[in-house]
């Protein structure tokens, strides 16, 4: 008895919608509310930079590679998947400035899986089928995009590629035939993945 997949997937570009008021409300807006926002924003950045700088970096130890702790992730039947903390820092220029503030992670699995060397995820799992789905994070080999790509790894702890699609914040549902999942990038674009297995 064999499982298979059918894969339906949709994408859904939204535009911003933006100055839907008057210009001269917006003006209005902008000088009563915009302006003092961003003044004491500033001076509540600069005055944590002061403090920082002055009296806790002297005193921090500098991080490195060694230094990352694991939490269990996940266990599927015999295998173990821990994730790091969070390994932004460690990251190249380019994927620094293509994830901002998004954090993402290692992965290592008892027993060991080479796949995950050296490869970046975001904390989006799900399990369906018997089968763990994770979501991988990657630069372009142009370095002028990010993309990311569906993975699953199942109970004989083999990889499958399920699908490369551009970087979507992911959420599932899921029942016993059909798994779905939506993501939403930070212009609001959607993009929905169907997975339905079937037996033949």
């Amino acid at each position: 008895m064999t499982t298979k997949y059918q894969i339906e997937i949709t994408e859904i570009k939204r535009k911003l919608n933006i100055g839907k008021n008057s210009w001269y409300s917006e003006i209005l807006i902008t000088i009563f509310i915009g302006i003092p926002i961003i003044i004491f924003s500033s001076l509540f950045w600069i005055i944590g930079n002061f403090i920082y700088y002055l009296f806790i970096k002297p005193f921090e130890k500098p991080k490195t590679i060694e230094s990352i702790k694991w939490n269990i992730f996940e266990k599927l039947d015999n295998l173990k998947i821990e994730k790091s903390n969070a390994i932004n820092e460690f990251l190249s220029v380019e994927e620094k400035e293509f994830l901002q503030e998004n954090k993402v992670y290692y992965f290592k699995t008892i027993p060991e899986i080479n796949y995950f060397d050296n490869k970046i995820f975001t904390d989006f799992k799900v399990i369906f089928d018997n089968k763990l789905f994770l979501q991988r994070i990657f630069i372009t080999e142009n370095k002028t995009d990010i993309k990311s790509e569906l993975i699953s790894i199942d109970t004989e702890n083999r990889i499958e590629k399920i699908k490369e699609f551009d970087y979507y914040y992911l959420t599932s549902e899921k029942d016993e035939n059909t798994l779905k999942i939506k993501g939403k990038d930070q212009l609001n674009s959607e993009i929905e993945l169907e997975i339905k297995k079937y037996v033949c």
